[in-house]
């Protein structure tokens, strides 16, 4: 039974999938996947954490800095041809979305800041960030705040600290740091 619904699930996804790739007009992608076969329902449960309720009330308000100057943002415009972002990577079975998007924001404004691209640690504010919930969700500026005033901004390379999907205990080495900011909007380098 659970095989037929699967494959029930699977043959409604590729609608969407196809009707995607339609729509898009060859400007994205959309293909088949690990996920393929889960409802949208299953999913953010699987990738989220499916505890994502407790954010809905959240009174803080995020200010976004605005560009300065008079020049106008491009059309398009691709990090990866700068040599910005690291490979893509899997939260897996973690709804660690928070822990990997301050990662890759970290990563791409510290290579900007002048320094080489470095891969980071997800886990480390997964497992570190105490104002987050681990594989059960968090918010990013929640994750930088934690990493500025308990660890004074050092993140490790994700060599030293690698992804592991679970919820772990806090193990930050000393002399393995990928990058140093002060600030979430200010990257520094060492003296």
């Amino acid at each position: 039974d659970d095989m037929s619904y699967r494959f029930e699930v699977f043959q409604n996804n590729l609608k969407v999938i196809q009707r995607k790739n339609e729509e898009a007009k060859g400007l994205a992608f959309f293909g088949i996947t690990q996920f393929a076969d889960l409802t949208n329902a299953e999913f953010l449960s699987y990738s989220c954490g499916g505890n994502l309720n407790r954010f809905k009330n959240n009174s803080t308000t995020l200010i976004t800095p605005l560009l300065s100057g008079e020049e106008a943002a491009p059309d398009s415009f691709d990090w990866r041809s700068k040599g910005a972002v690291t490979p893509v990577k899997n939260q897996q079975q973690c709804g660690s979305c928070w822990a990997f998007s301050t990662v890759g924001n970290t990563e791409g404004a510290w290579f900007l800041a002048g320094h080489s691209l470095t891969s980071l640690s997800e886990s480390e504010f997964v497992d570190c960030s105490y104002s987050n919930y681990g594989c059960s969700g968090g918010w990013p500026y929640m994750a930088m705040s934690d990493i500025l005033t308990r660890y004074g901004g050092v993140v490790d390379t994700e060599a030293s600290y690698p992804y592991v999907p679970s919820n772990g205990q806090c193990h930050i080495q000393s002399g393995t740091k990928g990058a140093t900011y002060s600030s979430s909007g200010a990257y520094r380098k060492d003296p």
